[in-house]
């Protein structure tokens, strides 16, 4: 499997306010101000920065996608995608409720129209709505708290729709080297997947692997 490495476009790259969409369109009743949602001063300098520039360069946001975010965290890809499209819908799920209180407050106008939503539930245990319910399906550096990778993949197949994509970024070395990129390919693959690309974010350190469900 071809690995491209991006560290160099991250280095170089300047992403700013200016490229996102200044407004999102809700139902009647319910107003937004974009300004409630800056782009922090340090964008460049979050700790993630170079895992959140290639989910948003690949995800390839569409009108009307149903997005799954495994790991909710600070909420920060979330304001940037509302921001870019105002007909995605997106849920989330997280595993602690020790969560930034503020980081959700943000997100309560969209919480009330419909088009956010966020459980605290482990995925494995968690409940869905539909068979093939997501068409995009992304997680962070959670990987290394999934106990068995086999639970955690079948219900992965069940609720990506066919020719949905789950981009699953992973850091080598955070996770204690509990899964190799290896493992993590060939489990990708025996749930239905196919690889279409595996990036290097960081050298030798982390990756995002990015694989399409087809249809069985």
């Amino acid at each position: 499997m071809f690995i491209k490495n991006i560290l160099n476009k991250f280095r170089c790259r300047n992403h700013k306010n200016e490229v996102l969409s200044e407004g999102i369109e809700l139902p009647a009743g319910i107003e937004v101000n974009p300004d409630n949602f800056p782009m922090p001063d340090n964008y460049e300098e979050i700790i993630n920065q170079p895992e959140y520039k290639i989910i948003v360069e690949k995800i390839d946001l569409k009108t009307y996608d149903h997005i799954l975010e495994i790991g909710f965290g600070n909420g920060y890809l979330n304001r940037i995608f509302l921001k870019k499209n105002d007909k995605v819908a997106i849920s989330c799920l997280d595993i602690t409720k020790n969560i930034d209180s503020v980081s959700v407050e943000k997100f309560e106008p969209f919480l009330k129209s419909g088009y956010f939503s966020i459980k605290f539930q482990d995925i494995s245990k968690a409940f869905f709505w539909e068979y093939e319910e997501y068409n995009k399906i992304y997680t962070i550096n959670t990987i290394h708290l999934w106990d068995d990778l086999d639970k955690y993949f079948s219900v992965l197949k069940n609720i990506i729709k066919t020719n949905g994509v789950f981009l699953n970024v992973i850091n080598i070395k955070s996770c204690f080297n509990k899964y190799t990129l290896n493992e993590i390919e060939k489990i990708t693959e025996k749930y239905g997947m196919k690889i279409l690309e595996i990036i290097e974010i960081r050298r030798n350190e982390s990756y995002c692997i990015i694989s399409e469900k087809f249809k069985s």
